[in-house]
């Protein structure tokens, strides 16, 4: 590789070139470009070849972009054949109200948002043919959900005689002859990457009603091409820029176009550094400037502009408050009537707003400062009339109105602040200005889809359009020209660079649409479901842009963010040595990048590597491998976590957690259940209000917003009774008991896993043994112990792994009522009320295996280890099948990233089923 490269006069200029298409095109012939720029292009590039054939006059070519031949296509046809087409903006907001027609308004948080994607996923599926959905089509949720927008979406169009854009191709095919007889016998494809089925399919229409469809082939050139790599993006933009102002100044007809796959990220740093490079003279603050000697094709958004932004700063006032920040910027603006006369007063109220330090003022306030501020300076007269005005104007705004009347007066109000100033504009200002009227166009078309919006409404839908208005200032055919790779070969540029071709944007991510299902988007040959189909795209597309000029660099940085970067293998000769590269790089990358295939190496996905050296934990991990070892891996191996919800108020794990901590404290104080027992009825009560008193009042100095007066002498209500009623319930064990620990932290381990744990409460009885005991706020059972997969391993862990002899182990169940008592396993009868032995108990047959025909207390223990050696035994072999047991997924947070569904093909269960 080289760090630079001079171009190459001889043979560069296209007059040089071989014939072109712009050369070629003949009367009667009616040119179908892929893009707007490239019919401009094409244009340009005719007038120059009649300018050297010396003519001063003729005709000017029919050459059209793809859409704007359809729109014509449309307005020639029979217009009782075919409908009215609908605008983008149009088609968001009926998809809008179709989703909130069918899920329910409000049911959706971000409802635009889907109503945009869903907009895209029906073009994807007409250009590709697909039918929303065939019978035997396996549906998510998701699906199913578009399915039944798109049927109520069509539906209505129908009803109504609408076209969507998407559906236009195929409209036009119906009426095949009467677009053959408006548009004539011979047409010409240009700067098609790719032809979509649909548009193959409008081909065979129109060819067998008699048109003649030819595909524009620019002349191939032998390419030398040159692999460059830079330390960063900066680095490798401002050495294009030199590069091509060294292409131009070498050859004055040459053209040059610097292509990156990532042209909207980097849109405003090539514009800074190729202004810097190539129009330096542009930094100087002055109205009047030369054309930029270099074009960009991806404008930016318009409501990002400062002209446009000051017009939403006015429409976005409302009658109740003014935001201090909007109404400084437009005091501040150049864009506001007499706004040089009045710069030093509007500063000074700008100050003296903002001295209030509050985000929001009332318009009483806001006038009584500027009414204060006129007394002594005439400065500030003109703005405190047009507040005035707004407020009146504000005042008089109906609920609901018509679009067009919504336009009309959202006039009126910009009129009131003298918007876009009394200055006069620049170029690109005045071509804002026009932009934003056609906004304003495209607001008033809405009243075909919605006769009457809410204020609010058409703001929302006038700053959408402005944001997806694509605005830059028209300039001429430039020499140099920056845009994307698609389409670019078409253009036939002297010289190519293409930028930014690092293996993290060429190719570009795939980017399936969600809302159709995958298998369905493979089967109709959706580029971006198909791994293979879509690197075939991006190869042939390279080869074509490589194809179409005499010199190409293609370069890349080696970093970004601090992170390294590798160049795209797509490149020649950047990931391997020339040697290496076609035996080593280029099939292991494709084998990585397509999946499957005869060459892929096939992965197991239910076993993980097994665990290396200890691996700490806490109970939990056997708990979620016994559940399914998936969990267990994506929880404790993989650290996958899903948010805590945010709730007003302690949520029940919290509550549970006071319950453990009063327990605690009260034991703590009690010691056994002597002392217990010698508290009278009306000493246990004041014990049990003065603990939960103590807690509360130490948790609300921790948390005082959520603790607050009234909710803490609640709690403490709540707590105290609950602890009294726990307490009635230890006087009526038959055996004395000391605790001898509460929130005990131990450690165990089983092989190479240890575990962190906590007993909630240790009793010691008289004859030394112990007993153990787990507080529980929520539903609990003995039965979670048994089998090999039990539910709740953690006291069985804790039962065998304690260093004393166990003579019960037991769950506390301190919810309130008759649920209120001791579920567990005892040696003998009276250690615990409600406990029986384990030997005459019922459920004795769930913890024996298929071949044991009898279970002791000792043999229990010896069960119990052998399971729990089994489940640590598959984490540390990295068993993480997903295989969850019964109701296991119900509140499982891994849903986004298990398999279950794929595996099975439900629906992802819901909590409230």
């Amino acid at each position: 590789m080289t760090a630079d490269l001079h171009p190459k006069a001889a043979g560069a200029s296209a007059a040089a070139s071989a014939p072109r298409l712009a050369e070629q095109i003949r009367p009667g012939q009616t040119v179908i470009c892929a893009s707007a720029r490239l019919a401009r292009r094409i244009c340009h590039e005719h007038a120059q070849y009649q300018q050297r054939q010396g003519r001063r006059a003729w005709e000017s070519p029919d050459v059209l972009s793809w859409s704007a031949w359809l729109r014509r296509c449309l307005a020639l046809c029979p217009a009782p054949a075919t409908g009215v087409l609908l605008t983008q903006a149009q088609e968001v907001w009926l998809w809008r109200e179709t989703i909130e027609a069918t899920t329910g308004a409000g049911a959706l948080l971000q409802t635009e948002s889907v109503a945009r994607q869903a907009a895209r996923s029906w073009q994807c599926a007409r250009q590709h043919l697909i039918p929303v959905f065939p019978p035997a089509a396996r549906l998510n949720e998701d699906a199913h959900a578009f399915k039944d927008w798109a049927d109520a979406y069509q539906t209505r169009c129908r009803e109504q005689g609408w076209i969507d854009q998407a559906s236009l191709p195929e409209t036009l095919g119906r009426q095949s002859a009467a677009v053959r007889a408006a548009l004539g016998k011979r047409l010409v494809l240009a700067g098609f990457d790719r032809h979509t089925p649909q548009q193959e399919q409008l081909w065979r229409a129109l060819q067998a009603s008699g048109t003649r469809i030819e595909r524009a082939a620019e002349p191939a050139r032998k390419a030398t091409v040159e692999v460059m790599t830079f330390a960063d993006a900066d680095a490798e933009i401002r050495a294009a820029a030199q590069w091509a102002r060294r292409c131009v100044e070498a050859d004055a007809e040459a053209t040059a176009g610097i292509l990156t796959p990532d042209l909207r990220a980097l849109r405003r740093r090539i514009r800074y550094i190729f202004e810097d490079e190539l129009a330096p003279g542009h930094l100087c603050a002055s109205t009047d400037r030369a054309p930029w000697p270099f074009s960009i094709s991806m404008g930016e958004p318009l409501i990002d502009y400062p002209l446009v932004r000051i017009a939403f700063s006015i429409l976005d006032m409302t009658p109740a408050a003014l935001p201090v920040e909007p109404l400084s910027a437009l005091l501040r603006s150049p864009f506001i009537s007499v706004w040089q006369e009045e710069i030093s007063g509007r500063a000074l109220l700008d100050e003296r707003l903002r001295a209030c330090a509050r985000p929001e003022l009332g318009w009483d306030e806001v006038l009584r400062l500027a009414d204060r501020m006129v007394k002594n300076s005439p400065q500030v007269t003109r703005i405190t009339a047009m507040l005035r005005a707004a407020r009146r104007w504000l005042d008089k705004q109906p609920a609901r109105q018509t679009p067009a009347a919504w336009v009309a007066g959202f006039n009126e109000l910009l009129e009131i602040f003298g918007w876009p100033g009394t200055r006069a504009l620049n170029s690109a200002e005045y071509q804002q200005a026009d932009a934003w009227q056609s906004a304003l166009d495209e607001l008033i078309v809405m009243q075909q889809v919605a006769p009457r919006m809410t204020r609010h409404q058409a703001l929302s839908q006038l700053r959408s359009s402005a944001a997806e208005l694509n605005f830059q200032p028209e300039t001429g055919e430039t020499p140099i020209q920056v845009m994307d790779p698609h389409g670019a070969a078409a253009m036939g540029f002297d010289h190519i660079r293409m930028l930014g071709l690092s293996e993290e944007a060429w190719p570009p991510r795939r980017r399936p649409e969600p809302f159709i299902p995958l298998a369905l988007q493979r089967e109709y040959g959706v580029p971006e479901a198909a791994p293979d189909r879509f690197l075939q795209h991006y190869e042939q597309l390279q080869a074509g842009l490589v194809g179409a000029c005499p010199e190409v660099v293609l370069s890349y940085a080696r970093s970004a963010a601090d992170q390294p970067l590798l160049g795209s293998p797509l490149l020649p000769g950047c990931a391997a040595p020339a040697s290496e590269q076609q035996s080593a790089v280029a099939p292991y990358w494709r084998t990585i990048f397509v999946g499957g295939g005869q060459a892929g190496e096939k992965l197991s996905d239910v076993t993980a590597p097994p665990v290396v050296g200890p691996h700490r934990g806490g109970t939990g991990l056997l708990r979620d491998q016994s559940q399914c070892p998936f969990r267990a891996f994506a929880r404790h191996r993989l650290h996958a976590r899903e948010p805590a919800d945010v709730d007003l108020g302690p949520d029940a794990m919290q509550r549970g957690q006071l319950l453990h901590s009063l327990l605690q404290n009260a034991w703590s104080h009690l010691q056994d259940s002597r002392t217990l027992a010698s508290l009278s009825a009306e000493q246990l009560a004041q014990f049990a209000h003065s603990q939960a008193q103590t807690l509360v009042d130490e948790v609300r100095r921790r948390d005082p917003l959520t603790f607050t007066q009234g909710f803490a002498a609640l709690e403490v209500e709540r707590l105290a009774r609950r602890l009294q009623e726990w307490l009635k319930l230890e006087l009526s064990r038959a055996m004395p008991f000391r605790v001898v620990g509460t929130e005990q932290q131990a450690t165990y381990r089983i092989g190479d896993l240890e575990f962190a744990t906590r007993l909630d409460r240790v009793d010691v009885l008289e004859d030394g043994c112990h007993v153990i005991i787990d507080y529980k706020t929520g539903r609990a059972r003995v039965g979670s112990w048994a089998g090999e997969r039990p539910d709740e391993p953690q006291l069985p862990l804790y039962a065998t792994h304690y260093p004393e002899a166990v003579a019960a182990v037991a769950f506390a169940l301190l919810r309130p009522g008759a649920e209120m008592c001791y579920q567990g396993l005892a040696r003998s009868q009276g250690l615990l009320p409600g406990v029986k032995a384990f030997a005459e108990d019922s459920s004795k047959k769930a913890f024996m295996a298929e071949e044991v025909d009898d279970l002791d207390w000792s043999a229990l223990f010896d069960r119990w280890r052998a399971v729990l050696q089994a489940l640590a035994s598959e984490f540390l072999q990295g068993v993480a099948t997903v295989t969850p047991k019964p109701r296991a997924c119900e509140w499982c947070e891994q849903h986004p990233f298990c398999r279950i569904h794929e595996l099975s093909g439900a629906r992802a269960p819901q909590p409230d089923e």
